[in-house]
C-alpha cells in the first residue's frame, strides 16, 4: 500500500522502500551536477531538453525561456514566478561584449495597433545603460571582459505574413532572412526580434513559453509573440506603467531575451544548475511606479 492507502506498483518490501528512498537521495546530493549536457545542444534543443528534464519548474523563460519551463536559449521567460536557489556560473562559452544593434521584425498585422510599435520603439532607444541592461556588465568570458549594456534600435521591418500565420521555429530565422533581403543589415554585431501580431501562432507559444532567442547562421535572433493573444499566460499584469498591457507584456518578454542573448548566446556560458539563465530567475512583473513609456 502507498501513503495514499492504494496499492502501490513497486514490489520492493514496504519495510526497505524508505531506506531505498533515502540512499536514492543521498547519492543524488553526492553525485556532481552536470552542466555541461546543455553544451552539445543548440539553444532551442537544450530548452526542450531542461522542459522534460524539469517538468515542474519555473517556464516563465518559456516566455521561451528560457526558464526551467521555458523555451529555448531560447529562454522564453513567462509562465513562473522566477528561478529558486539554483547556483548561477560560467561555463566557458561566449559573451556578447560590444555594443548590440536591435532590429525589431513586426509580423503580422500591425496597423491596427501603431501603439505597440511605438513604446517598443521607445522602450528599446531607453534601455541602454539602464539599471536592466546594467546587469549584463556582471557576467563575464574567458578574457574577463564584461556583458555589453549598451543597445540600440537600428531599425524596423514590417512584414505581412511571408510564411503564413503561423509559423515554425525554422519559419522565424526564415522571417528574419527576408527582412534582411529586403532592407535590414545583416549585422553579426546585431539581434532581430520577430514580434509576431496576436493572430499568429508559433510552436509552443502561449502553452509553452512566450518568447525565446537563438544563435544560428550567424545572426542572433528571437521570437516574442504578442500578449494580447494570452494575456492569462504572457501578459504578467493586467496593467503595466503604459497602460497598455499588450505592449507593456511585449516589452517585458523582449526585455527578457535581450538580456540573455548578451550573457548566453549559444547556451554555453552563463546558466544555473537548472538550466536557467539570468533573466529566467527573475520575476516578470514590471514595478508599479515605472516611467510610462511613450507616455507624455
Amino acid at each position: 500500500m502507498d501513503e495514499d492507502g492504494e496499492e502501490s506498483d513497486d514490489d520492493t518490501p514496504a519495510t526497505t522502500q524508505p531506506r531505498n528512498a533515502l540512499r536514492s537521495m543521498i547519492n543524488s546530493f553526492l553525485t556532481p551536477s552536470t552542466p555541461t549536457q546543455f553544451k552539445a545542444m543548440s539553444p532551442v534543443e537544450r530548452e526542450y531538453a531542461r522542459q522534460a528534464q524539469y517538468p515542474g519548474a519555473d517556464s516563465s523563460d518559456v516566455n521561451g525561456g528560457d526558464d526551467a519551463g521555458s523555451k529555448g536559449a531560447r529562454t522564453p521567460n513567462v509562465l513562473g514566478t522566477g528561478g529558486g536557489a539554483a547556483t548561477m556560473s560560467y561555463h566557458g562559452g561566449k559573451i556578447v561584449t560590444n555594443p548590440l544593434q536591435v532590429y525589431l521584425i513586426m509580423y503580422g498585422d500591425w496597423a491596427s495597433q501603431p501603439q505597440v510599435v511605438s513604446i517598443l520603439a521607445e522602450f528599446l532607444n531607453s534601455l541602454s545603460g539602464s539599471p536592466w541592461m546594467n546587469i549584463n556588465n556582471g557576467y563575464y568570458d574567458k578574457a574577463g571582459n564584461g556583458g555589453t549594456s549598451q543597445v540600440s534600435h537600428g531599425g524596423t521591418c514590417y512584414d505581412a505574413y511571408s510564411h503564413g500565420s503561423s509559423l515554425s521555429d525554422a519559419d522565424v530565422l526564415a522571417v528574419v532572412k527576408t527582412c534582411i533581403n529586403s532592407g535590414l543589415p545583416s549585422d553579426r554585431s546585431g539581434a532581430y526580434f520577430v514580434i509576431s501580431s496576436p493572430d499568429v501562432a508559433q510552436g509552443g507559444f502561449c502553452s509553452s513559453y512566450c518568447g525565446w532567442h537563438d544563435d544560428k547562421d550567424g545572426l542572433y535572433y528571437g521570437f516574442v509573440g504578442s500578449a494580447k493573444r494570452c494575456p492569462r499566460t504572457c501578459e504578467f499584469q493586467p496593467k503595466g506603467p503604459n497602460g497598455a498591457s499588450a505592449a507593456d507584456g511585449i516589452a517585458s518578454i523582449f526585455a527578457h531575451e535581450l538580456s540573455e542573448i548578451i550573457s548566453d548566446p549559444d547556451a554555453t556560458a552563463w546558466y544555473d544548475t537548472k538550466g536557467e539563465e539570468g533573466a529566467d530567475r527573475v520575476r516578470s512583473r514590471q514595478p508599479s511606479k515605472a516611467r510610462a513609456i511613450g507616455a507624455r
